[in-house]
Parts: C-alpha cells; structure tokens; sequence
C-alpha cells in the first residue's frame, strides 16, 4: 500500500470523532475523509400525542440538523488540513452496522474513531460503540486518543495464528512507516 485511499471517521459530535478525523488527516495522509454520523431516532411512548407523520417529523428534523452540523465540520476540518473532508448521515439504531454498510459504500480502506466515553476509569476506557465497531470490522480500525500534533512513537499489534495476521502486519509496517514510528507486533500464548 502506497496511499491511504478512504477513510471513514465515525462522529458522535462529542469531540473524539473530530478528533480521530483530523488525527487520522494530519498523520495518515490519506486522499479522503468521510466524517459519518449515524442518527437513532428515539421511540416516542405510546401515551404522548403524536401528530400523523410525527415520527417522520423527527427523523427529518434529526437528520437535517446532524447533516447540516457534519457540513459544517468537514468544511472547519478541510480549512485546517485541506479540503478533502466530506460529509454521510444514516439512520439506523445500530450503529456499529450502519458505520460498518457506510464504510462498504464508500470503500473505506479504514475506519478512525475516537473513544466514546471520555471518563477515566469505566469498564470500558473505548466505549460501546467504538468497542463493538473493533469487535465487527471487516477493514482495519483505529481508535485515534491523545493530542493531535503528536505522532506515536511506537505502533502495537495484536496477532495470532489466523490467516488475517498477514494483513495486519502489513498494516502495522505501513502505519508504522507514515508516523516514523517503531513497529511493534505482539502474540500471547496461551
């Protein structure tokens, strides 16, 4: 691999998606971003008064304001980096499958988030989200933490005895090789 073709950058407008994006931008380089946002339109309860199309109503209402706000941001990132940032809405109430059929669509070669959840401490420093979109993957995933300007110095990997190892090695030695930073591959017997 030579160039980082796509990448998808999950948005959950908390801060650490940006973040992963323009990350991903500054030191990966690659010749587009997709900032994507998936919308979960809550169930309203049977016992509140809805107006005919009202759920409707608020799904076009959630979705015009995610679109408009994602807009927003990828023209904020494009000045900061250059303008290769673009912008997805999708509704759906799994998000680690709607990003994973977005990031089909637009042939991502990787997918960069941020962690969800920002406390220290919980049982899950990731988050749910980003957990679940490592566990389901079928294209290599980063979870982009810290401060932009820094580039790691080093870049672990997890292998095993799977036909998949080849591919993250290769990741590992072409990730390791854009940051200037020393590879590092790992495997836990058992």
């Amino acid at each position: 691999m030579n160039r980082l073709g796509t990448v998808l950058a999950g948005i959950d407008f908390g801060g650490a998606g940006s973040d992963a994006a323009m990350w991903t931008a500054i030191h990966l380089h690659p010749q587009k971003v997709v900032l994507g946002h998936v919308v979960a339109v809550p169930r309203l309860p049977s016992f509140l008064r809805r107006p005919p199309g009202g759920d409707l109503q608020l799904e076009e209402t959630l979705v015009t304001g995610a679109r408009s706000r994602l807009e927003a941001l990828a023209r904020e990132l494009g000045e900061d980096v250059g303008g290769r940032f673009t912008s997805d809405v999708r509704v759906g109430g799994g998000v680690a499958e709607a990003l994973e059929e977005m990031a089909d669509e637009v042939d991502a070669d990787l997918i960069a988030l941020g962690p969800h959840d920002r406390r220290k401490g919980g049982w899950n420093p990731l988050g749910t989200i980003p957990s679940r979109v490592l566990h389901e993957a079928k294209r290599p995933t980063l979870i982009a933490r810290g401060a932009l300007g820094a580039a790691p110095g080093r870049v672990l990997a997890a292998i095993d005895e799977s036909a998949v190892s080849a591919h993250v090695l290769e990741w590992l030695r072409w990730t390791s090789e854009q940051l200037g930073a020393d590879p590092i591959a790992i495997h836990v017997i058992d």
